[in-house]
């Protein structure tokens, strides 16, 4: 009799866990993860104020097209040694 209530025990105790786990894991795969297009945008919108305060705050006046120029020579500069932005000139 023991050994058949211990039989039932674990194989209920396994039930709970693995229903458990399985439950638990559901939750944690329907948890909003970050989105990359969300990120993406928030990116974009931090390089245009960027964009906007260099223009109002700088020394000289710079244009829309230096600044984006630029901050793709230096997107692609910083990916190794070799890579290098060249424009239609």
């Amino acid at each position: 009799m023991l050994l058949k209530t211990r039989a039932i025990l674990v194989v209920v105790v396994g039930t709970v866990m693995g229903l458990s786990l399985s439950l638990s894991g559901r939750l944690m795969a329907n948890r909003a993860l970050p989105d990359n297009d969300d990120l993406a945008l928030q990116q974009a919108r931090q390089i245009a104020e960027v964009m906007q305060r260099v223009k109002r705050n700088y020394v000289e006046p710079v244009g829309d097209k230096e600044l984006l120029e630029n901050a793709i020579r230096g997107m692609v500069s910083d990916l190794d040694p070799h890579s290098q932005y060249l424009d239609a000139e």
